[in-house]
């Protein structure tokens, strides 16, 4: 088990985590924005070239890491993993046994997530400073109840 340096915050999930609120949800376009002072989660149905994949999901993070420094990435998850990553239902993907195992999780998909509690970093575990490529965001009630709503869980 990691070294959890911040009142039982995994040592993998940066601290700015706490900063993350959600900023806007729109159930008609089921599309959710959690944003900080330094970085934004954007969760939205998974449409392709005009082609809407239901039960899917893609997740789009950005970081500012200085005026000169970003990151960005997506991952797609199902709206069982989704389900999964915010904490309301229980379950973990079928290759995240060795996250959990190395990094102490209650639950973590390679590649999509990896979640303690409330504690949740996309895709992966990270250093817990500045500087990872990762978002990292201390879920709350208002969080979840919003993704509940989009997957309609």
């Amino acid at each position: 088990m990691m070294e959890q340096p911040y009142s039982g915050q995994p040592s993998w999930c940066h601290h700015h985590g706490s900063r993350m609120m959600l900023k806007t949800f729109d159930e008609e376009s089921k599309t959710i924005i959690i944003k900080g002072p330094a970085a934004e989660l954007m969760i939205a149905p998974h449409d392709s070239y005009g082609k809407k994949y239901p039960g899917q999901w893609v997740l789009h993070w950005k970081i500012i890491h200085s005026r000169i420094s970003k990151v960005q990435g997506q991952v797609f998850m199902t709206s069982l993993q989704l389900s999964w990553a915010f904490d309301l239902s229980e379950g973990t993907g079928k290759f995240g046994a060795w996250l959990i195992r190395d990094y102490g999780a209650d639950s973590a998909e390679q590649g999509k997530y990896i979640r303690e509690g409330r504690y949740l970093n996309i895709p992966c575990p990270g250093t817990g400073h500045d500087g990872d490529p990762n978002i990292s965001i201390q879920l709350n009630d208002e969080i979840c109840a919003a993704v509940k709503k989009i997957i309609k869980l």
